[in-house]
């Protein structure tokens, strides 16, 4: 079988296999019912025409030719039959029949009129190569007079059919628009061509020869195109396909029009040369080659002209819109735009834009023409069907497939909202909201171009809906970020990593007396030296500075009192962004401070106050009852002598108890030097050695610290130490353990320098211990209030003046106590690096 028997049974199989498919894709509409009866006497007609050229006999090839004129006639009617069923696409198939009832007779006549002598008279074999059996005999048939007016009666039906598409295609919207411009495409291109080689052509030159091949690629064409419009779910508006068609086929003709002139002059060139004949059709190819991405960039926008107004600029849609977006960051501003955009360009009616919100998609351009409460819940049929197949749905082609009862349901919800074309907006695989589009004004439906440019649209819209929601949320963040930081209570300065104000809050404007228009986004030196001299720190080595004491210089000279603290902020990749600085003001603590020494004070003088007088009233008491016996008793020796001593010893007792208040109360300011603290330690315990002798208390003195220098009073010192060694041998009573020992170690001030390091000072401690009978509970709160005693001779006082002697020598003392085990002291003092006094 050669090659062209194979080609025209490809095109034969080729008609059949469409009608099928188009008629199986969706069998109950009239539609692909009738594209199905086109296929069938378009397969006969090239059944006939492909019998023709295999048949031998006359009488057979006569009978083959009628028959292929008989199923060719029909073929008209078919497709006028297929136009109505757009027209008409809610009518039944015989419906459709009865409509074209006249042209149906009037049809078959001329088909019974195909097999008379009339038509066809007779076949006569001529000599000539037939493609198809390879012999040098071709059948030609021998036309009749009436062969004239069955090819008028063709043209006039072809004529008709194409003056009433251009009549149908303005009364039809959407859909049915679109498949009638095909149908009328296909029908046009088909039968020209059909026309063309297969009527005209053998009556122009004599000769049937050209019809088998044109019969074969005016069917391909037609059948094609006419499927395409019919079958297609996503389809491509004629326009269009014009379009790419002429661009291609001028591509085509300007690169082969190059390549022949190149050759021939390449050719012409090479007569004179020595060069290989190759090498014409070599350099020919190149140049075609590096001129096809040129041509193909001009000969694009000249169609684009040709097509302007007819065919969507999708290239220049997209950058419009994506200028749009990018120029619009608040988002109802950014949907009214889109959408009065989209409404622009593709001229609809109306554009709404629903986006997702807790469970519903509401609307978020209201200004339409549509009532401007529309929602929908997530569980719409419409929402789902978006949302699972992540594709458009169109109204029509829901309407040009079968439905099944989900797609009926969205079918029906997309009538009720009244639009013609549904899209999802969608950002990281979430469908954030939906866009909804009304029918065109034009009538003309949303094709596959035009879908798949408002998908890019609504990948875009989608993408600047997030970044909107990002941008609002940062300047809500940052209003909500600048009222907290303007009312906080403590001075917040920011600093980036270059060393420029950012943050600088109405506390810190106060606390620094510095306006903030002077200071945001001006380098640190606009700030105090020493807030400064921090920040610059802490961006240099990282480490922030804690609870840092200091006085702040201000322009009106007067120093603050504010607590300091910085550190390093980073971002999300940890690398470092700026530091930040918290200020404290530390007046009210003061003050409170002030106020709670002045009430510890007051407290202590009501109980010194009361103490005193219950000290003193005892010898009161005393001196009274004597003197009130004194004028009855007088001439009594013994008396006489018993009051003298009383009085002598109850006003010395009296004496000492002042003597000590004032002590107390006012204690001199010590004059302190430098002196060795393990030598006072030793002098103190030679002063108590008789009292541990006598009461067989065993000493233990380690005074091992290897430093001991401090600043001190002598004679206070040694006053301290003696009261606290007779207080521990008091409580051991009669034998027992004195322990005395020292060490050094490092105290915490608790504040930071301004490198973020811990200041610390060298101390040594004292430790004394006793293995006496020990303290309560509640009598460890009391050790140091002024007359508070548990020994039966006792004023109360040792402890307290000697508390306030460690406080004079920056000390501080601690005591720790168990009842039946014992007292420790422990009392620590600052080191100092003068030299002891000898």
């Amino acid at each position: 079988m050669i090659a062209f028997e194979i080609f025209f049974l490809a095109t034969l199989f080729l008609a059949a296999g469409l009608g099928v498919f188009v008629y199986l894709n969706n069998s109950r509409r009239t539609t692909n019912q009738f594209y199905l009866v086109v296929s069938v006497f378009i397969t006969l007609w090239l059944a006939g025409n492909w019998y023709t050229l295999n048949s031998l006999d006359a009488a057979w090839a006569k009978l083959s030719i009628q028959a292929s004129l008989a199923f060719a006639v029909v073929i008209p009617l078919a497709c006028h039959l297929l136009r109505l069923s757009v027209m008409h696409n809610q009518e039944h198939f015989f419906s459709i029949l009865y409509r074209s009832r006249f042209l149906l007779l009037t049809t078959l006549a001329f088909m019974g009129m195909c097999f008379t002598r009339f038509v066809i008279s007779d076949v006569i074999f001529c000599p000539g190569l037939n493609p198809s059996t390879l012999t040098m005999e071709l059948p030609e048939p021998v036309y009749g007079p009436g062969f004239l007016v069955y090819v008028s009666y063709f043209t006039l039906c072809l004529a008709s059919l194409l003056v009433l598409y251009v009549i149908d295609r303005k009364k039809l919207n959407g859909a049915q628009r679109i498949e009638m411009e095909f149908i009328a495409l296909g029908t046009t291109c088909g039968l020209l061509i059909g026309v063309a080689f297969g009527l005209i052509a053998p009556v122009v030159i004599g000769s049937s020869r050209s019809v088998p091949v044109s019969n074969a690629i005016s069917i391909i064409v037609f059948t094609g195109i006419i499927a395409y419009g019919i079958a297609t779910r996503r389809i491509m508006g004629v326009a269009h396909i014009l379009q790419r068609v002429i661009a291609h086929g001028l591509l085509v003709f300007y690169l082969g029009g190059l390549y022949l002139l190149v050759l021939e002059i390449a050719t012409s060139i090479q007569s004179f040369t020595p060069f290989p004949a190759y090498l014409a059709n070599f350099i020919a190819a190149m140049v075609t080659v590096f001129a096809m991405a040129p041509a193909r960039g001009r000969l694009r926008v000249f169609v684009d002209r040709l097509f302007q107004g007819r065919s969507l600029d999708v290239a220049g849609t997209i950058q419009e819109a994506t200028r749009m977006l990018q120029s619009l960051v608040k988002r109802d501003e950014m949907l009214k735009d889109f959408a009065n955009f989209i409404s622009k360009t593709f001229n609809s009616e109306n554009v709404r834009i629903l986006l997702a919100d807790r469970g519903l998609f509401r609307e978020a351009n209201p200004n339409n023409i549509v009532s401007s409460d529309t929602s929908m819940k997530d569980d719409n049929p419409l929402i789902q069907q978006l949302k699972e197949s992540r594709d458009s749905c169109s109204v029509d082609m829901l309407l040009r497939f079968p439905l099944t009862p989900r797609m009926k349901e969205v079918l029906h919800e997309m009538e009720v909202q009244e639009v013609s074309l549904a899209m999802g907006l969608y950002f990281k695989g979430n469908m954030n909201g939906i866009l909804l589009i009304s029918a065109r004004n034009s009538g003309q439906m949303y094709d596959r171009l035009d879908q798949d440019t408002l998908q890019i649209l609504c990948r875009e819209l989608g993408v600047a809906i997030e970044n909107a929601r990002l941008y609002n949320q940062v300047q809500d963040d940052k209003i909500y970020n600048d009222i907290l930081l303007d009312n906080i209570v403590s001075g917040i300065i920011a600093v980036d990593i270059s060393g420029v104000v950012t943050v600088f809050n109405r506390e810190a404007q106060r606390l620094t007396q510095l306006a903030g228009q002077d200071v945001l986004n001006q380098p640190l030196d606009r700030l105090p030296a020493i807030v400064a001299t921090a920040f610059r720190s802490t961006l240099a080595d990282g480490h922030g500075l804690r609870d840092a004491d200091v006085a702040l210089s201000r322009p009106n000279g007067i120093a603050l009192q504010v607590r300091m603290g910085t550190s390093v902020f980073c971002g999300h990749t940890g690398s470092p962004l700026g530091a930040l600085m918290v200020l404290h003001d530390q007046t009210a603590v003061r003050q409170l401070e002030a106020q709670i020494r002045r009430n510890d004070r007051l407290a202590s003088v009501g109980t010194l106050a009361a103490s005193m007088a219950h000290e003193v009233k005892n010898p009161l008491v005393a001196l009274k009852t004597f003197a009130q016996l004194l004028p009855t008793r007088y001439e009594d020796p013994d008396f006489r002598t018993t009051f003298s001593s009383l009085v002598g010893q109850e006003v010395t007792r009296i004496d000492a108890i002042v003597n000590q208040l004032l002590n107390f109360s006012r204690p001199a300011q010590p004059s302190l030097k430098p002196l060795d603290l393990h030598d006072v330690l030793e002098h103190t315990l030679n002063l108590a050695q008789h009292q541990l002798k006598q009461l067989n208390i065993v000493l233990q003195s380690k005074l091992n610290a290897p430093r001991n220098r401090i600043l001190g009073n002598r004679d206070l010192l040694v006053q301290v130490f003696l009261n606290f060694y007779l207080n521990a041998i008091d409580a051991m009573e009669e034998s027992g353990v004195l322990r005395i020992y020292t060490e050094n170690v490092v105290v915490p001030t608790g504040v930071r320098d301004l490198w973020g390091q811990a200041i610390v000072t060298d101390h040594i401690r004292v430790i004394i211990q006793d293995s006496g009978k020990g303290l309560s509970a509640e009598a460890l709160t009391h050790m140091f209030d002024p007359f508070y005693t548990t020994k039966t001779n006792g004023t109360g006082l040792g402890l307290s003046v000697a508390h306030g002697i460690i406080q004079e020598h920056s000390g501080a003392i601690d005591v720790e106590s168990t009842l039946g085990i014992g007292t420790t002291f422990s009392v620590v003092l600052p080191l100092t690096t003068e030299d002891a006094e000898k």
